[in-house]
C-alpha cells in the first residue's frame, strides 16, 4: 500500500536493477502502472522474457523488459514518473558508480517525479562479507555498506552539482 502513493495507474514506472522482474509484475498487475524493467545482467531477464511470452495473464500486463547499466540508461530526459531500485546501489563498487547511477536515475526521472530506493540492513554487508571470506569467495555477493545518511549525502550532492 506504500507504494501505491509513488506507483499508480497509467505511471510510467523503471525498475532499475530488476533482475527477475518479480516487482515488475507485481507493479504493473496491481498497481496498474506502465512499467519498464532495466537489468545488466541478462539471464534473469532471459527467464523474464519467456515468463512474459508464454503466460497470457502476463501478456495483458503493460511490462517491458530491457538489457542495460544503470549508470547509462538508454532513455530520453525527463520520462519516468518513478523510478524504483530494491538491492541494486550496494553492489556497485565505489561511491562514484552509485553517483553515477543515482545521476542518471535523476535525469530521465520527470520532475515532481518519485525515486524509491532500498539497500540491506548494514548488519548484511558485513554478514555477506563473512560468508564469502569463509567460502573463499565461492558462495555470497559484495555488499557495500550504506546508511540511509549516506544516500541522503549523496542525493544532496548530486542535487549541488545540478
Amino acid at each position: 500500500r506504500l507504494l501505491g502513493k509513488y506507483i499508480g495507474k497509467g505511471r510510467l514506472v523503471l525498475e532499475a536493477g530488476c533482475g527477475y522482474g518479480h516487482k515488475c509484475l507485481l507493479f504493473s498487475k496491481y498497481y496498474k502502472a506502465n512499467v519498464v524493467g532495466v537489468d545488466i545482467v541478462l539471464e534473469p531477464l532471459k527467464a523474464l522474457m519467456r515468463h512474459l511470452s508464454k503466460d497470457t495473464h502476463a501478456q495483458s500486463l503493460q511490462t517491458f523488459v530491457c538489457g542495460g547499466d544503470v549508470m547509462k540508461l538508454l532513455f530520453r530526459n525527463g520520462v519516468f514518473d518513478a523510478i524504483t531500485s530494491f538491492g541494486v546501489l550496494e553492489h556497485f563498487r565505489n561511491d562514484s558508480e552509485v553517483i553515477a547511477a543515482l545521476s542518471e536515475a535523476w535525469r530521465v526521472l520527470k520532475a515532481g517525479g518519485y525515486l524509491v530506493l532500498s539497500i540491506p540492513n548494514f548488519a548484511a554487508s558485513f554478514r555477506n562479507k563473512l560468508v564469502i571470506a569463509l567460502t573463499r569467495g565461492r558462495f555470497g555477493m559484495y555488499h557495500r555498506p550504506y546508511t540511509k545518511s549516506m544516500l541522503v549525502d549523496m542525493l544532496k550532492l548530486l542535487k549541488a552539482c545540478k
